[in-house]
């Protein structure tokens, strides 16, 4: 799930946000790292384990600060501050708190009314930081774990992630909590208190209507028999590796699974190249395949700069006859995958290299390399026949074939008795999608059907569905073909609304004018919204949208797809899922589906919990075919209860797992879930060790606070590197019957986030005391790993019982009920080579090795600059592409950091370090005169593992002399860092006694204060909504753009966006001092996405009779060109003017709403 990664909360949810997550959590989880401070050490919180709550009853807190005011919500939009105040009785909720054991010592504190978590992520560069509230938090997020402890002054709420706690900060009109250092004001006293509580996630799924479209649709039980395994699917595969080649034709092939070669997204990671005139590939019809006249052709074609596809054509021959000329056109194909993104405010997929290339990305992977072609041949192919795909054409465009599919194709379906056609509802006045509705209305009122005769209709917005117990239907997949035509956001697919119920949809093909998520904002999929009731859809080829199938409703009341059978489909070529079932659907199925090359999870249950939305209960996958998946899993179950998958055929995975499930997707997880069963199930060619984030992926991996999952009979075969991976706090974990025959064909030692190592049978990449996994029946072969389980810690349990070794002599690859997608594959004698795996795992070991600053003698005032040189003492090189980061604390106190450096260092090897950013958004101290001591800490926050971190930190002892002093000291009299001499470390080196560092002057520190840090602006307009305030006796001399391409800015402060990327909009003044605005350009509108009123607390003012008071109010983000309207519900008690003045008139109440664009927030004045 990619995290997949964006999780909006729009009625159109775009996907498994920021998904990919897992995926996307490295590039987003530590872009900020606040200050470590001196906080009295003590005891955790007994009081903090949970009692047992009564039925129907919920354990909170209220969390009262010294002066007996309580935390609370500020309001229910992401990322709301966390503010302080008196008990407001009629809004009690936004003052509870759930505190959620994470596993770890620590928790995560959630608002009961608004469900969202405290964190401080995101704080980068912030001199106050406040706590805010995430809607959707990670378990790889430190920034949102927090440690309770208490003494006999009270209890403190530390960051787990910096060690500064919460408090409440006495400032002149701010109520927020922040985070921080400020012992005075960090001690709370908690109030527990059992509420009644009727919990909405286990609402349990709908009655099934005897008479519901779904209800006559029989799913086949499990069936241990291997041939049972799959999808049957009418057509039958000619591949690559059985075509006859000439011209000039060649074969490329990818034997090590590497992103960077396009054969790793083929079928057997092999296809056919047509480069010159006249290069063909050619297959002979067999006897039991004749009589067909329908092609599929899996095909790739270069991008251009722009990432719009270029067009091209095949010819096809039948007997050395031309047959047909085929237009073939890359527009759908390529994305291009980073875990940069975050880095540049951009989600990690980007359309076109030129993007990339704009954002200065040099590491990417180039995913959706091959699309699908379909069509009719005017004649039928018999037995014997030749079918030939050539190159003709002069052009200088290389080709590629990975298969055709042969398929025999009826005549179009014919209009069924009880039925409308739309075709009669087709006129002058009405475009395709105003015939079809009208149809429906009709077909509604007369209790009939509808049909969709064979054709082309196109659609340019969204097919929003209303209608019940109906069925419409088309004259077959290669007849009736709906086409959305706007390539826009928002732009088509089929919305099923609250009274879509009991539908049947079939005989279709589907598709679509998008190429972008539009940062996984596109709400653009082929079926969207709810289809209640036990609706049934059929017999469905649908590809090139965002998603196949995102079933969930995000509107009030909540509707829900339970019940719901999709069968018989082809769900192909989409940007990220192929189905999901999210927001609480439950009794759903995928049966019999064709599920291939879509860009996140195949098939996923999501039980999100937004607007507490029921869990998800009860859905099934069975007997399907999910291939060539690229990113996250072919099946991705995240949470929910009872679900079964089993007999599915899973193959030729790229960067993503067979299956995956892992808990880093916000909602209800496995709170609930008693048992998820997976049976039956085959799993070959899946898994990665080259994913774009550095990582791995097992062919079937579990992670994450998974729990009580059930495996029966599960074959992996040919695992790209590991056949099952396991950690952290995964429980209750059972395999019944695991065989694992080949592992580790990608030949590398990766290890991801964990040790290195080559493929292996079972790798535990390391867990809590709470991991629990058990193996009944380990069949291993050919395993390239001669440890064959490999560990990477001690934590936790593993269990495997029965385990049984057949050698490495190879194995023949099932085929399930495949036999007319895939030949029979044998796989011949394993050979290890003569690499050592069961010597001492190879891990990198970094170490501070001197510490400096710069100017070497400071004084009080001066801006002190951190650097360090480290080194790799371990024997092994740390990851490429992993920050190497270093923290820089004085007095235990962070101060600043480094978090650039990406590059592995080898073993041995030396880097220095210098400070490149901090809490207050430089990378400099402001000296205090005294003694202090420096802390320099690499790889502070384990991004990558080592094989000792107990070395990782270096301490020196440093003096800031008064102003006007010639004194002043650096480390010891000898400038000499004190290292241990037991840590393999060479002898530290000294600071430079020349530094040439100028003698700090005395005159005043001068500042610039911006009203904003980071925007965002649409292509085309211009803001000068960012203002500056400098200090006394200074002034503005520039204001500058870092790409004048993207932006640029006028001499007083107006911005302009140019085109869409990340540009800093730096502004200086006369006295040297700046400040920089992160400034995103988007071709989107900007929107309001939230209006806060800064001198009002908590949305409560009293005034009295004749007085005046002026609304402070700003807008997220500050750039938003919606304009803010003030009204009054009572004029005759408070007036408004369009600059939020407000005039009492008289005793009385009234509210004052505030509207930007579709956001709101209201005011309850009270005048005396």
């Amino acid at each position: 799930m990619n995290m997949e990664k964006g999780k909006g909360n729009s009625r159109h949810y775009t996907g498994k946000t920021w998904r990919n997550l897992w995926h996307r959590m490295f590039a987003i989880l530590l872009t900020c790292i606040m200050t470590i401070g001196n906080v009295p050490q003590m005891e955790a919180v007994a009081a903090v384990t949970q009692p047992e709550a009564q039925a129907n009853q919920k354990e909170i807190v209220y969390i009262q600060a010294a002066d007996g005011k309580y935390l609370y919500a500020s309001g229910d939009e992401d990322k709301a501050p966390v503010v302080i105040g008196d008990m407001d009785e009629e809004n009690k909720s936004m003052y509870q708190w759930e505190l959620l054991d994470q596993g770890d010592g620590s928790y995560w504190i959630q608002n009961f009314g608004t469900k969202a978590y405290f964190c401080i992520e995101g704080v980068s560069g912030i001199a106050d930081p406040y706590i805010r509230l995430y809607k959707t938090v990670y378990e790889d997020w430190i920034s949102s774990k927090w440690i309770i402890t208490e003494s006999a002054e009270g209890v403190v709420l530390a960051s787990k992630w910096t060690t500064g706690h919460i408090y409440a900060k006495a400032k002149e009109g701010d109520n927020k909590v922040y985070h921080g250092y400020d012992s005075d004001t960090g001690y709370f006293k908690f109030t527990r208190e059992n509420i009644a509580y009727t919990d909405p996630s286990l609402a349990g799924p709908e009655p099934m209507d005897a008479n519901a479209p779904a209800a006559g649709v029989t799913v086949p039980k499990e069936n241990s028999d291997m041939d049972s395994i799959g999808a049957t699917m009418p057509y039958v595969r000619y591949d690559s590796d059985k075509a006859t080649l000439g011209g000039g034709a060649t074969m490329a092939v990818s034997e090590d699974f590497r992103k960077d070669k396009i054969a790793s997204q083929a079928s057997n990671q092999s296809y056919i190249e047509l480069s010159v005139p006249g290069a063909y590939a050619e297959w002979t019809v067999n006897a039991s395949e004749a009589d067909v006249n329908g092609i599929t052709m899996r095909f790739t074609l270069p991008d251009n700069e722009e990432g719009t596809g270029i067009t091209g054509s095949l010819d096809v021959y039948v007997n050395d006859q031309k047959a047909k000329t085929v237009d073939l056109s890359s527009y759908y194909a390529w994305q291009y995958l980073t875990a940069e993104g975050s880095a540049h405010n951009h989600s990690s997929e980007y359309d076109s290299i030129k993007e990339i290339k704009d954002a200065g990305i040099t590491d990417y992977s180039k995913c959706f390399a091959f699309d699908e072609v379909h069509f009719l041949l005017d004649q039928k192919l018999n037995t014997d026949d030749k079918i030939r795909i050539q190159k003709t054409n002069a052009d200088d465009i290389v080709y590629g074939v990975d298969f055709l599919e042969l398929e025999k194709v009826g005549d179009p379906i014919a209009k069924p008795e009880n039925a409308l056609s739309v075709a009669d509802y087709k006129d002058g006045a009405r475009n395709d999608l105003e015939a079809i509705q009208a149809c429906i209305e009709a077909a509604q009122n007369q209790n009939k059907d509808v049909y969709i005769p064979a054709g082309t209709y196109e659609i340019d917005e969204i097919w929003k569905l209303n209608a019940h117990d109906m069925k419409i239907s088309g004259s077959g997949i290669w007849y009736t073909n709906i086409k959305f035509t706007n390539p826009n956001r928002a732009g088509g697919g089929i919305e099923g609304q609250d009274t879509t119920r009991s539908i049947e949809f079939s005989d279709m093909y589907i598709n679509s004018s998008l190429q972008s998520r539009y940062e996984e904002n596109a709400a653009y999929k082929a079926f969207m919204g709810t289809f209640g009731g036990g609706s049934w859809i059929h017999d469905i080829w649908e590809e090139h949208f965002e998603c196949g199938f995102w079933m969930a409703d995000y509107g009030e009341p909540m509707a829900y797809s339970d019940n719901l059978k999709i069968t018989a489909s082809r769900i192909r070529n989409n940007l990220a899922d192929g189905v999901n079932f999210c927001q609480g659907t439950c009794n759903a199925t995928v049966y019999n589906c064709s599920v291939r090359n879509n860009g996140d999870d195949g098939l996923a249950v999501w039980n999100n919990d937004y607007l507490e939305a029921k869990d998800a209960l009860n859905n099934v996958f069975a007997y399907n075919t999910i291939e060539f998946t690229w990113r996250a899993g072919a099946i991705a179950i995240y949470g929910g209860d009872n679900h079964k998958i089993y007999n599915n055929y899973i193959r030729d995975c790229f960067m993503a797992s067979g299956i995956h499930l892992n808990t880093n997707f916000g909602g209800y997880k496995f709170n609930h879930t008693n048992e998820i069963r997976f049976a039956n199930n085959i799993i070959i060619t899946s898994g990665s060790s080259y994913d774009i984030w550095n990582d791995i992926f097992s062919s079937v991996d579990v992670i994450g606070n998974v729990k009580n999952i059930v495996f029966e009979n599960t074959y992996i075969y040919d695992s790209q590197h590991d056949g099952v991976r396991i950690g952290d706090n995964v429980a209750g974990i059972k395999f019944k019957n695991l065989h694992i025959y080949g592992t580790g064909l990608d030949r590398t030692t990766a290890g991801g986030n964990a040790v290195s190592h080559r493929g292996a049978a079972i790798f535990n990449r390391g867990g809590s005391a709470k991991m629990d996994v058990a193996i009944e029946g380990l069949t291993l072969k050919n395993i390239l790993n001669a440890r064959l389980n490999v560990s990477a810690s001690d934590g936790g349990k593993l269990v495997i019982n029965d385990q049984k070794e057949e050698g490495n002599d190879g194995y023949t690859v099932p085929l399930g009920t495949n036999q007319n997608l895939y030949d029979a594959k044998s796989v011949g004698t394993l050979d290890r080579g003569n690499y050592d795996d069961n010597a001492a795992f190879k891990m990198p070991d970094v170490i501070v090795k001197d510490v400096k600053w710069s100017p070497v003698s400071p004084k009080d005032g001066d801006k002190v600059v951190f650097s360090v040189t480290i080194k790799n003492i371990g024997d092994d090189a740390t990851p490429e592409g992993k920050i190497t980061g270093v923290n820089f604390l004085v007095d235990e106190k962070q101060v600043a950091w480094s978090d650039t450096y990406t590059q592995a260092i080898q073993p041995g090897e030396e880097v220095s370090l210098t400070a490149n950013n901090g809490p207050d958004g430089g990378a400099d101290w402001i000296a205090t005169a005294g003694e202090h001591e420096v802390c320099a800490w690499v790889n502070d926050n384990g991004r990558y593992k080592e094989a000792n971190t107990a070395n990782n930190q270096t301490n020196v002892t440093f003096t800031v002399s008064e102003k006007g002093s010639n004194s002043g000291s650096s480390a010891g009299s000898d400038n000499t860092v004190n290292l241990p001499t037991d840590n393999k470390q060479d002898t530290p080196s000294t600071l430079p006694a020349d530094d040439k560092q100028d003698t700090p002057s005395t005159v005043p520190e001068y500042k610039v204060i911006l009203n904003a840090s980071e925007g965002v602006l649409q292509v085309g307009k211009s803001t000068k909504a960012f203002k500056a305030v400098v200090s006394k006796g200074d002034k503005i001399i520039s204001w500058s753009s870092s790409d004048k391409k993207i932006a640029t800015v006028s001499k007083d402060g107006k911005i302009t966006a140019k085109k869409s990327g990340t540009v800093i909009i730096t502004v200086k003044t006369a006295k040297g001092a700046e400040a920089t605005i992160t400034l995103r350009v988007q071709k989107d509108k900007v929107k309001t996405k939230a209006i806060e009123v800064t001198n009002v607390s908590k949305n409560k003012l009293k005034l009295k009779t004749g007085s005046k008071f002026v609304l402070k109010t700003t807008l997220t983000p500050i750039s938003s060109p919606e304009k803010v309207k003030y009204t009054s519900s009572n004029k005759k008690v408070v007036t408004v003017n369009k600059n939020g003045k407000l005039t009492a008139q008289k005793a009385g109440q009234a509210k004052i709403t505030i509207t930007s664009g579709n956001k709101k927030k209201m005011i309850t004045v009270s005048v005396k």
